[in-house]
């Protein structure tokens, strides 16, 4: 994944792969399989379909409001929109960023995309596994509250936490983007 490839996942999908024990190994595992599927037939990446063409529109929006609306970091943005605009995905006119016909198609087959996962995966042991996680959300939500004295509780970042914590389904990146320096100044 990367960049100058548009975060695409690089990485050959193996049948019968083993899983490994950890919760967190198997839940990287999940959706690494599920980005495969997705990927196999989408001309753009689940990273930015997920996170950028998702919030996009044809009217556009401030750029400087889509990290919030997205999720992810000014610096995951920037890169996504740089992509997107070299790709012809998105065009971006005095900082709004809108969606091109290109991308407008690509948001539109997005829901068929997932469907067509989502339908090819109900004989798969991990769509139960997944389901299972899925459903405790607010549980897993508890661990977004910051230390008094952490980063994320700073100025700057406060009330994206806030919003977060208010709304963690809506508010966090609907696909984990990490750079080559992290997502987040701890590089989370």
């Amino acid at each position: 994944m990367g960049s100058s490839n548009g975060m695409v996942a690089e990485i050959e999908h193996r049948e019968g792969a083993t899983i490994a024990p950890h919760l967190s190994a198997r839940l990287a595992q999940a959706l690494l399989a599920y980005t495969l599927d997705f990927e196999r037939t989408s001309d753009l990446s689940l990273p930015l379909t997920a996170n950028f063409v998702r919030v996009l529109d044809e009217a556009g929006l401030d750029a400087r409001e889509i990290p919030s609306i997205a999720g992810v970091s000014k610096e995951a943005t920037s890169m996504a929109l740089k992509f997107l605009t070299n790709t012809g995905y998105v065009s971006v006119d005095a900082k709004v960023a809108r969606l091109t016909p290109k991308g407008l198609e690509a948001q539109a087959a997005a829901p068929g995309l997932h469907a067509d996962v989502e339908r090819a995966w109900t004989t798969r042991p991990l769509r139960k596994a997944m389901a299972a996680v899925l459903d405790q959300r607010t549980a897993l939500s508890e661990g977004l509250h910051p230390y008094p004295d952490g980063w994320r509780a700073r100025k700057q970042y406060v009330e994206q936490t806030k919003a977060v914590i208010d709304e963690p389904t809506g508010r966090l990146p609907h696909y984990p983007m990490v750079l080559h320096r992290g997502g987040w100044p701890d590089g989370s």
